[in-house]
């Protein structure tokens, strides 16, 4: 039997994740004390340029060392989930990610989902609810959950048989209305986060976690959307929230200005 499974990926849960990342990058990079660790030079968000939106790859970013000035660029997608997953107090690496498989059921190949195609040098998965952020290798990452979930490209993408017919544990799908009729469906596979960590541990693939609660908090004030993010947070999540919690935007920092390139930060796990 399959389930729907509900992430919101709309632009303004995105942008809020971006904007959190791109600035604790920014604080953490911008001028370290390490002369050997790499130093940002600046960041290019690629989102919405074609070339990259088919690699799957949200930002560039340009760093140097500064003891031996070697220059390098690195690739980053965030994947910025309202689930609320990850970390709770006295409880570690609750809940799933979800991984992408297919986009649109109803093209002819079927459309590869964005896990499946991603090309970036890092995978950077944020539970905005919790804070919770894990950032991966992303080829490492991609080459342990597909073979991990037994994942045949030629069934999901050519095959002409429904892909109800797939007993994958963990397998769900969301689906599309366009004028109040579903258009398609996006399909992908929810994991246990322990489990994936599980795994990459026993594969090799690197792996960092950090608490991001604090700085997707601020984030959301400055995009006027506190409330907006607190109606997300689990109770025992908020209460960890420095200060009082108001139903309005709190003043705040100044906000890192957007712009493309936008100097912000450097990968975590880089």
């Amino acid at each position: 039997m399959m389930h729907s499974y509900t992430m919101e990926g709309t632009s303004h849960w995105a942008g809020l994740g971006s904007l959190a990342i791109s600035q604790e990058l920014w604080n953490a990079y911008s001028n370290p004390v390490d002369p050997f660790k790499p130093r940002i030079v600046r960041i290019e968000n690629v989102e919405d340029q074609p070339l990259y939106q088919k690699k799957d790859i949200d930002l560039l970013v340009h760093s140097y060392r500064p003891r031996t000035m070697d220059s390098a660029v690195s690739s980053i997608e965030i994947k910025a989930d309202t689930y609320a997953a990850g970390d709770f107090p006295g409880r570690s690496d609750q809940g799933n990610f979800f991984f992408e498989l297919v986009s649109n059921d109803t093209r002819n190949p079927r459309t590869p989902g964005c896990f499946v195609y991603c090309e970036a040098d890092h995978f950077y998965y944020l539970f905005l609810a919790t804070g919770t952020l894990y950032t991966f290798d992303c080829k490492a990452l991609q080459q342990s959950v597909l073979k991990r979930i037994g994942f045949d490209a030629e069934r999901f993408l050519n095959d002409p048989r429904s892909l109800t017919d797939i007993r994958m544990p963990g397998l769900k799908h969301t689906s599309t209305r366009i004028g109040g009729v579903v258009r398609y469906r996006t399909w992908g596979v929810a994991l246990p986060i322990a489990q994936v960590l599980r795994w990459a541990q026993e594969d090799g693939v690197r792996v960092q976690k950090r608490s991001m609660l604090n700085q997707v908090h601020s984030a959301a004030c400055q995009m006027g959307m506190e409330q907006a993010f607190l109606d997300k947070v689990p109770l025992e999540i908020r209460r960890r929230l420095p200060g009082p919690v108001s139903a309005a935007p709190s003043p705040m920092q100044q906000p890192v200005r957007v712009s493309r390139p936008n100097p912000q930060g450097i990968p975590m796990a880089a």
